[in-house]
């Protein structure tokens, strides 16, 4: 794709935007109007850059500045020490037993969307799967990693979420050009409404445990 169409595609469907070879070739290397980019399909060569070598390639500064607004540097923003950190935080949560102490859980929040399915299908409305998707894996979070503790309603969290990623999760013109930093951004402006539901909740969530800690409670 010339320039110009090349981010149009980027702005509507990103898909669009590849070659066939991105999906046949094990590796892919061109320069076009964003820098250039290099793509890897094969396994090998996967392991290679994420495990053996992750070191050598840290996340680069567009894809920070589309993710840290929402989630700060944690485990999908952080690099080398930060990450290995957060990592071994997290850790004990995806042990096997852990897991599979999940399973109940998960298993209750797939049988109320799929009566929640039950009843359009009676009723012959239409399903945004995405949508039912986002809030699935949302419910499932909270039963499980926080205890049934988020406040927010699932398809507020979930209009947030896809709100902020329409907004940040595309090309614009201020990704490709060589313009300062600090002008206002449009997309970081729409993202801004997303961005407030996802720390208010996080700021009750973080109350709410230091305040059991405080009062010599268990936290879980």
């Amino acid at each position: 794709l010339r320039p110009l169409a090349l981010y149009r595609a980027l702005r509507s469907n990103a898909i669009t935007a590849w070659r066939a070879e991105a999906y046949e070739e094990p590796t892919i290397a061109d320069r076009n109007l964003l820098g250039g980019y290099v793509l890897i399909n094969d396994p090998e060569l996967i392991r290679y850059v994420l495990v053996e070598n992750a070191a050598n390639y840290p996340k680069d500064a567009l894809q920070l500045e589309k993710l840290t607004p929402a989630v700060g540097r944690g485990l999908l923003t952080a690099d080398a020490e930060s990450w290995r950190l957060q990592r071994r935080t997290v850790a004990p949560l995806f042990q096997p037993a852990s897991v599979a102490g999940y399973l109940a859980s998960m298993a209750a929040s797939i049988g109320e969307m799929l009566a929640r399915w039950d009843g359009h299908a009676r009723s012959g409305a239409t399903i945004d799967i995405a949508r039912e998707m986002t809030a699935l894996t949302y419910n499932i979070i909270s039963r499980t990693v926080f205890s049934d503790e988020i406040e927010t309603p699932a398809e507020v969290m979930g209009a947030a979420i896809t709100a902020y990623f329409e907004a940040l999760g595309r090309i614009d013109l201020w990704d490709v050009l060589p313009l300062p930093r600090w002008l206002p951004r449009p997309a970081f402006i729409r993202a801004k409404p997303a961005q407030g539901i996802f720390r208010e909740e996080v700021g009750r969530l973080v109350e709410r445990r230091r305040g059991r800690i405080a009062a010599g409670g268990a936290v879980p």
